[in-house]
């Protein structure tokens, strides 16, 4: 593969080390392997012709993994808060290791039926004792994540009124 100067290359071996080629060349006379001058951010030097390739600028993310082109972690870090900033990671689960309970599967269906709901609205009811006020600690903690919710409104018969709130303030943090 032949490189024209001016062409946005990078590193096989490192794909956030992205440069220009000089236009200048050398062959190594031996193996006949042509390096390339390419100018990087902060440096530049020679690099043989099989260690590059060309960089699109465009280029997804889901095809570099697909290709088996990895980066760095620190890139890895920067492409996943870039989509979580842009709202791609909307089904991301932010109460999962955010409270003080253990984890069931099962109390975690209230939350992923909150999230598929477009009233945004959830009724919890079921027998004493499975789990409600750690279902729907986990829904307000979902929703404290993802719109900086401030208040809770908690409806239940006056007797459970104090098993809510020592519910809500040691497995969940809130003073209610």
């Amino acid at each position: 593969m032949t490189f024209e100067a001016g062409a946005k290359v990078r590193l096989k071996n490192d794909p956030s080390s992205i440069g220009t080629l000089t236009g200048q060349t050398r062959t190594r006379s031996q193996s006949g392997t042509v390096y390339y001058k390419v100018n990087f951010s902060n440096h530049s030097g020679y690099q043989p012709e099989y260690a590059i390739e060309t960089f699109e600028e465009d280029e997804d993310w889901d095809e570099l993994l697909e290709n088996n082109k990895f980066g760095r972690p620190n890139n890895l870090r920067q492409h996943l808060t870039h989509i979580y900033l842009s709202g791609k990671l909307a089904n991301l689960v932010y109460s999962m290791e955010a409270t003080n309970t253990d984890f069931y599967a099962y109390q975690f269906k209230p939350v992923l039926s909150f999230l598929e709901s477009p009233s945004n609205g959830l009724l919890i009811a079921d027998e004493v004792g499975l789990g409600k006020t750690i279902e729907a600690g986990l829904v307000w903690t979902e929703i404290k994540a993802r719109e900086n919710a401030k208040r809770l409104l908690v409806v239940c018969p006056a007797m459970l009124r104090e098993k809510w709130y020592m519910e809500l303030k040691t497995k969940f943090g809130e003073d209610a």
